[in-house]
């Protein structure tokens, strides 16, 4: 092993100074938003008081109003409509309070409805369920409702019996699913045959008052039985405003995490920590040499042929990424509602082990309650936890959207939260020359494994867009070797025992490699020290692509996949680009509109989703590529990156559907060059490094 010494201590305080800098300036300049239009406004003194008061509803004008009441005051709100649906015959309208249009006086009395406090309809609720819930004992029907799931089943005397889903004993087994919105189909019915057979009359309009424990979740719903429509109604969130950044952390601690990135990390991974700080010295030195686009011209007329070939390009990638197609059922989970709920179903049955290797494991109270679970679970099975040393700590320092529910206090240090009083097996993953692992992988029995963009957070589960794909079969051993190396390369062994781990290829028989009917071929894909598969991938992608080129990304930033995106334009290609509205960092925000200002200057089309959007996909002519890697500096020089990718068509085709055909529908497209101030040009500069 190459010699090391320990860094001075005057040198670890520098470094920990310049990280607290660093978080303070990036919550301090930037934009809000992509377009600089502000965040939607927020209630605390509202959300606060609604505990203490009583609801009242009114219909104005076929106008529903919600009202509040406290002694001889009260305070009345009209309703923001936001989005609507149709399932089964009943349409649903998602709105929220407009605290901005309070009024103070009641409406006439005869306007007034029905209201169904909290504990009448969780009884109501109950009984609905238990009419729907299967009456083979311990076969369970889970409901996902908004910021909940819960599971219901029968025990072995029939009972009914309702628990959060994070509780449900290992003895149930989950038989059936359906989302709230599928309850709702069948909730107006339901409600019917309820008063039917209790009050015998059956009201026209009922406003039913949930438990909403949690910031911005579900607080009221609306049923008009006579037209068959559903309202669900948000609550306030609480808190300053989400943008507002928040400093929480000691420098003592920021010293521990320098100490354990500059001094221990050395030690363990002397050969990769050189390496790491050569490639940030290459990549410097190529910048300064970096040329413009080979051509550019947005007004090319789009072309009309053929994409690229598919079998010469998988070839192709064969020989410039030196990896190779595994088997594998493949199944795309968009939204924190499919995969968060998917994953703690496989978590409960897990039989031999769970891996998790994540970027951020946040203290918030969603993320705790899976922490709980998995400390529950590592009694009965083998459960492995690294994260990000860095990026755990970050995501730390600010409350998710709205706040944390009351009474909920987030513990000091998540890792130890793990691991102390349990079976759970943590590791660090140190943070050398402000490096990062940013996969998200996790693997349930070495047979079920998880690859994209999610982190454990409530973002991830409630508030953001994000995509995450499971896979089974052949390709899950390929990423176990990954998980065993990376886990090995974080624990003492270190650069020793990352290189045992690398010698121990996975073998597959000919009928493994063959893969079964259901299977699509599946290419992993990495970012890691030496080895920038996925920037030489993308690139290559969008040279020889001649039809399209879809992507999304929350951050984008990189130049060279930038001119390459507008010389493809110069060539005919039609290109898409679908950037956040609502971006989580200012100063990635500010970056991104220099990026979506010179992009629309080429001719390539930029979309804006209303709102974050975390994940990372991108289509090229029909090949795919989605998992950790956003589309800037780090993600693809610098971090640990995971990316699958699969020219099959049919995994093709529902990655457009599923994800790309509703991001375009949502997204807003920006058709000028965007106006800039001295703030995004400061935010530009400072972003570079990332």
């Amino acid at each position: 092993m190459l010699p090391t010494r320990p860094v001075p201590p005057i040198k670890l305080k520098r470094l920990t100074v310049l990280l607290a800098a660093l978080v303070v300036l990036s919550g301090c300049v930037g934009r809000q938003t992509l377009t600089g239009e502000p965040f939607r406004l927020t209630a605390p003194a509202l959300e606060q008081a609604l505990a203490d008061v009583e609801t009242r509803a009114a219909l104005v004008d076929e106008t529903l109003r919600i009202g509040f009441r406290s002694g001889n005051e009260q305070l009345w709100f009209p309703l923001k409509h936001r989005d609507s649906t149709t399932r089964e015959g009943v349409t649903i309208h998602l709105a929220e309070l407009d605290t901005l249009s309070r009024l103070y006086r009641s409406p006439p009395e005869d306007s007034h409805i029905r209201v169904i406090g909290r504990d009448r309809f969780a009884e109501m609720l109950r009984d609905m369920l238990r009419w729907l819930t299967p009456l083979e004992p311990f076969q369970g029907l889970m409901l996902r409702m908004h910021h909940r799931e819960l599971v219901s089943w029968r025990d072995s005397q029939g009972n009914h019996q309702v628990a959060p889903l994070h509780q449900m004993p290992d003895t149930v087994r989950v038989a059936e699913r359906i989302d709230d919105r599928q309850l709702a189909a069948r909730m107006l019915e339901l409600l019917e045959l309820y008063f039917r057979q209790g009050e015998g009359e059956i009201p026209e309009h009922l406003l039913f008052t949930l438990d909403h424990d949690q910031p911005g979740s579900l607080a009221w719903i609306h049923a008009d039985m006579g037209t068959g429509e559903l309202h669900y109604i948000a609550s306030p969130f609480a808190g300053q405003t989400i943008t507002e950044p928040r400093l929480r952390v000691s420098m003592k601690t920021l010293d521990r995490v320098v100490f354990r990135s500059h001094f221990l990390t050395v030690l363990r991974n002397p050969v990769t920590t050189l390496r790491r700080l050569i490639g940030q010295g290459e990549d410097a030195l190529v910048s300064l040499l970096r040329r413009g686009p080979r051509e550019v011209n947005p007004d090319a007329p789009l072309h009309e042929g053929p994409g690229m070939d598919l079998e010469a390009w998988e070839q192709r990638l064969d020989r410039i990424t030196r990896s190779r197609n595994y088997p594998g059922r493949l199944e795309l989970l968009v939204g924190g509602e499919e995969f968060f709920p998917d994953l703690i179903e496989h978590i409960h049955g897990a039989r031999k082990g769970v891996d998790i290797r994540t970027y951020i494991f946040d203290r918030d109270e969603y993320a705790v309650r899976i922490a709980d679970l998995l400390r529950e679970r590592s009694e009965q099975v083998r459960v492995r936890v690294m994260m990000d040393d860095l990026g755990s700590l970050m995501a730390g320092l600010t409350p998710p959207p709205g706040g944390h529910p009351r009474d909920f206090r987030p513990p000091a240090d998540i890792a130890r939260y793990l691991s102390r009083g349990s079976q759970v097996e943590v590791r660090r993953v140190g943070n050398p020359w402000l490096t990062g692992d940013h996969v998200k992988l996790t693997i349930v029995d070495e047979e079920t494994a998880w690859v994209g963009g999610m982190n454990y957070g409530a973002e991830y589960r409630w508030h953001w867009l994000d995509m995450m794909a499971r896979v089974e079969g052949p390709i899950v051993r390929r990423l176990q070797q990954e998980f065993h190396k990376a886990w090995a390369h974080a624990g003492p062994a270190g650069d020793l025992g990352y290189l045992v781990q690398s010698l121990r290829i996975p073998r597959l028989t000919r009928e493994q490699r063959r893969g079964e009917e259901d299977m699509v071929p599946l290419r992993p894909l990495v970012t890691r020290s030496g080895q920038r598969e996925i920037l030489r991938a993308q690139l290559e992608a969008i040279n020889r692509s001649r039809s399209y080129i879809h992507i999304v990304t929350p951050y984008f930033t990189e130049p060279d996949i930038i001119n390459a995106l507008v010389s493809a334009r110069a060539r005919g290609v039609d290109v898409h680009v679908i950037l956040p509205g609502e971006g989580n960092h200012n100063i990635m925000n500010s970056a991104n509109l220099f990026t979506a200002n010179r992009l629309i200057e080429a001719g390539v089309r930029v979309h804006a989703y209303p709102g974050m959007s975390h994940v990372k996909a991108a289509v090229y002519d029909g090949w795919a590529s989605f998992g950790s890697a956003n589309f800037d500096r780090l993600s693809f020089k610098v971090n640990q990156e995971l990316n699958l990718a699969t020219s099959h068509p049919a995994a093709v085709e529902a990655l457009q559907m599923r994800l790309f055909d509703p991001l375009f529908e949502q997204a807003t497209e920006l058709t000028e060059p965007m106006p800039w101030n001295w703030e995004d040009t400061f935010a530009r500069i400072l972003s570079r490094p990332f």
